[in-house]
């Protein structure tokens, strides 16, 4: 690997780095969100259920990136030898 795409290659892991931070943040704001919707001790019917779903499959889009992500950092520290 020349110097350049090892450069290259390092800025590429420093920024996906910050992306998986940024997506481990929102996914655990959104499980949050879920569990707060959730409360135990509401009656069923004052229950958010739209909003609560529609958070969950957030969550879950948000999860598919990190993991995604979490592969393509795998990858790039590899080719680096980290």
């Amino acid at each position: 690997m020349s110097e350049q795409e090892r450069l290259r290659n390092q800025g590429r892991l420093a920024e996906l780095q910050v992306k998986r931070k940024e997506l481990e943040i929102r996914i655990s704001g959104l499980r949050d969100a879920v569990r707060a919707g959730c409360d135990e001790f509401a009656p069923v019917e004052s229950l958010s259920t739209d909003v609560i779903a529609a958070q969950a499959i957030e969550m879950a889009q948000a999860q598919i990136e990190y993991i995604e992500t979490s592969k393509l950092i795998d990858a790039i520290k590899r080719a680096l030898g980290k």
